[in-house]
């Protein structure tokens, strides 16, 4: 059995930002929900020795920026301890692919919930995502 490099160390819940400017916006956000899309991105920073931060965001995005737009965006930060001398292809795997698969299904019940606390129920995100495809697209190319 292959030993884990790697440690999560804590999970919290870094920021919630969540904005309605208006309530034409709320009464008319339902239809015009095609107009934006929702958006995952990972950010990573050294934090002390071998822990480091791994920032996991999901945020909604309008398609054509403008004015008059809903705002929304969770971040789910890990602190991650690393085992030492691994290979840097392996830290980029655990930051891209191991620990935000682990943690996307908290991250995406976060997200829904903000909009199901607002009376929108009928958001929808992706279940599962498959970080490992999106890494090896961003890298491989």
């Amino acid at each position: 059995m292959k030993k884990m490099s790697y440690k999560i160390v804590s999970k919290y819940l870094k920021e919630i930002k969540y904005l309605v400017p208006n309530a034409e916006i709320y009464f008319n956000f339902p239809e015009n929900i095609k107009d934006y899309r929702v958006v995952i991105d990972i950010k990573t920073q050294h934090y002390k020795n071998n822990i480091f931060e791994i920032e996991n965001i999901l945020s909604l995005n309008k398609k054509d920026e403008g004015n008059n737009l809903i705002e929304a965006k969770v971040v789910y930060s890990v602190l991650v301890e690393l085992d030492e001398n691994i290979p840097k292809d392996e830290i980029k795997n655990i930051f891209l692919v191991k620990v935000p698969a682990e943690i996307y299904p908290k991250l995406r019940k976060l997200f829904i919930t903000t909009f199901e606390s607002s009376g929108f129920k009928d958001i929808k995100v992706e279940e599962t995502i498959d970080f490992r495809n999106l890494y090896q697209k961003k890298y491989n190319q």
